[in-house]
């Protein structure tokens, strides 16, 4: 069974180091921008059990116990931040509406 990292969601410290050094924090947003690989979408992306998996994903497995059910809606609007306080777990209906509205708000 894999380690289980419990930390205060706004520090790095629980957070396997092979994770940490793709991490930098951003100071004036405060989202953790993922510097590691990334997908054409711009999606952080790291290995986990032998398969590809969003970084976002990844790092709210290590923090809240678990892989989300759902999908992850980055509030924040950046595709490679994986700050767990900037995503939230919908639907993926819900996930689709919201990026539709936020690309329509602001062309």
């Amino acid at each position: 069974m894999p380690v289980i990292y419990q930390l205060d969601p706004l520090t790095l410290e629980g957070l396997p180091p092979r994770l940490r050094r793709k991490i930098r924090i951003d100071p004036v947003t405060q989202c953790w921008l993922w510097i590691g690989a990334r997908t054409k979408a711009g999606y952080g992306n790291a290995w986990y059990r032998k398969r590809n998996i969003g970084a976002h994903r990844l790092v709210w497995r290590y923090i809240r116990g678990r892989l989300p059910r759902r999908e992850l809606d980055h509030l924040c609007r950046v595709r490679h931040c994986v700050n767990p306080r900037h995503l939230e777990q919908v639907s993926r209906a819900e996930n689709n509406r919201r990026s539709t509205c936020w690309v329509h708000l602001h062309q």
